[in-house]
This record gives C-alpha cells, sequence and structure tokens, in this order.
C-alpha cells in the first residue's frame, strides 16, 4: 500500500475544487472524455443514471475537467476502488464527528456512510464532491453536516513542525482578516510568503504557521517542538548590547514583523547594536509591564518569558 501524505490530499482535493470538478457517478478522478462516458454508462446505466445523465449533461458540461462522484475522488490518493463505507470500514483510527481531531486531515462521512467527503485539517474546511447538482463544494467545516471521521493507514501524517500549514484563499480573504484569524500580523503574513503586496487570489495558498519557537529551540539547542517551557526557557542567552549572533537576528525579525518595533536601518544583521537595544526598550515598556526598561532578553527576565507567551 503506497501511503501518501496528509498535505499531497489536501492539495489534490483543493484541485479538484479549483478546477470545478464535476460530480460523475461512477468516475474515480480522471478526465471526462467520450471514452469514459461510454465505459460509465455500459456500467452503471440505470433509470437514474441514464443516458440523459451521461451524455447529454455530464458530457456535455464537464468534458476535460475532473470528474468522479463522493468515494471516487479519493481513488488517485488511495489507489484502490471503495465506496465511501469502504473507506470507513478500513480506518481503524475512527469515531463520531465530536472527537474528531481538529488539527488533522481527516475522512468524513454522514450517518449511513453513504458520502464521504475530506477535512483538510488546520484551514478548518471541508472539500466534497456533493452531488451530480452541486459537484465540487468548499466549505468551512459544519459539525451538524458529518456524523463519523476516520484517519485511514495509508495517510502519511507529517509532524506539524515539519509541515508547513497552510491556509487556502477563498473568496472574500484578506490578509487583515487571515491576520486576526490566525493571530498573525500582516506583515508576518506578508514576509511568510514572499509577498511584496496585500494582494491575494482565489485558490492560492498562505503559509500561517508561525514557527518562532521551533526556530528558537534549534539554535538553543532544546528540544524542537515548536512549544515554549520551561525548557526552551532555560536555554534562552541573554540578549543585551554587544552580543551578536543567529538568535539576535531571530529577536530583530520578532520584533519588527510580529510587534511592528524597528530595528532600525541595520535591520536584522544579528548584532545587538543601539538601534535593536532601543526595539528592546520599546518592547519591555508596551509588553512586559517593566517601569524602567533595561534593553536585555534574559532567561530569568519578564522579555523572554513575555516573547516565548509563558505569560
Amino acid at each position: 500500500m503506497t501511503k501518501k501524505k496528509d498535505y499531497e490530499i489536501v492539495e489534490w482535493f483543493e484541485k479538484l475544487y479549483k478546477e470545478k470538478a464535476l460530480y460523475v457517478w461512477g468516475a474515480n478522478g480522471s478526465r471526462v472524455s467520450k471514452s469514459l462516458i461510454n465505459t460509465l454508462y455500459n456500467t452503471f446505466k440505470s433509470s437514474k443514471y441514464d443516458y440523459d445523465y451521461y451524455y447529454n449533461w455530464k458530457l456535455k458540461d464537464g468534458e476535460g475537467k475532473y470528474g468522479c462522484d463522493c468515494s471516487g475522488a479519493f481513488f488517485p490518493m488511495r489507489g484502490k476502488d471503495l465506496t465511501a463505507k469502504g473507506y470507513y470500514n478500513e480506518c481503524k483510527d475512527k469515531n463520531k464527528i465530536a472527537k474528531m481531531p481538529m488539527n488533522k486531515v481527516c475522512l468524513v462521512w454522514n450517518k449511513n456512510l453513504t458520502h464521504i467527503g475530506l477535512y483538510c485539517g488546520n484551514n478548518g474546511y471541508t472539500i466534497e464532491v456533493k452531488s451530480s447538482n452541486d459537484n465540487c463544494v468548499k466549505q468551512k467545516f459544519k459539525k451538524s453536516r458529518w456524523y463519523y471521521y476516520g484517519c485511514p493507514d495509508w495517510i502519511e501524517y507529517t509532524s506539524d513542525l515539519n509541515n508547513d500549514l497552510y491556509h487556502y484563499i477563498v473568496k472574500g480573504d484578506t490578509l487583515y482578516k487571515l491576520s486576526k484569524r490566525y493571530g498573525l500580523t500582516v506583515a508576518e503574513l506578508k514576509s511568510m510568503n514572499d509577498l511584496k503586496s496585500n494582494s491575494i487570489y482565489v485558490g492560492d495558498k498562505l503559509k500561517i504557521k508561525d514557527d518562532f519557537v521551533a526556530k528558537l529551540q534549534k539554535l538553543i539547542n532544546a528540544k524542537v517542538d515548536n512549544i515554549a517551557g520551561k525548557e526552551t526557557l532555560s536555554k534562552t542567552p541573554t540578549i543585551k548590547k554587544g552580543t551578536k549572533g543567529e538568535v539576535v537576528r531571530l529577536l530583530q525579525e520578532r520584533l519588527q514583523n510580529k510587534y511592528g518595533i524597528s530595528v532600525g536601518k541595520s535591520g536584522f544583521d544579528g548584532s545587538c547594536g543601539g538601534d535593536t537595544v532601543k526595539a528592546i526598550n520599546e518592547f519591555q515598556k508596551k509588553y512586559t509591564g517593566l517601569r524602567v526598561p533595561d534593553g536585555e532578553f534574559t532567561a530569568k527576565g519578564l522579555s523572554w518569558q513575555t516573547i516565548l507567551g509563558l505569560r
């Protein structure tokens, strides 16, 4: 069994949505063609899925587009033709929707196990090939729509640390709205995604993961898990005037991009000069509650605790 990484599955479903895939009964994610329709009609023809359905509707509207039904959408990822219930049966990790891990990519089903969709994980959306009328639909996750979830063995779950988290742009999104949603600044979003302007486009994806803690942990030889704790705090170095190195550079980036505090003309040069000390003082005044700032970051001081979110 060939495994697929969780983000690869999300990217495939995003592609189906972006390219306006059609719901075609019996299809498994290939392009709609006359040859495909001939095969489907001869295999699945019925009073519901008749000549008009396949030829006068689906072929006419969808030639050249991706075609699949709800379970067929998973075929290119799974490599096996299963029904919606078949996908549920092969999941060992499954339960009712109320217990679904919201940070993981999951398969989701209706109560009768006759319909299946994809929950895309941290971005909070589901994508499903919904019906012959609705085709491929992307919407914010609605617990009331789904009854079960499952995490099959053929999905390889990448660690949050190594797998950048993405938000896929939908109509109405702006950098400002996304910054508020994910607890970032517009400047951070632009920096993380190499954006030169505030323009974003439907169907594109933005990196929204804040990995400041992980980067710091790597530099100070602490356990890298992107979660600040006592170990991380204890290993933070003292940064004061004259200190140089990559931790200083990381701190300069954080002060300017996250908190909007300028570190001066030298920018992120990795050297704690007068402008950086000035920036530290401003940070201490605004965010730590220190009446008299000292221009230093120390493990026992309030500055590291504050910037790591420990107070």
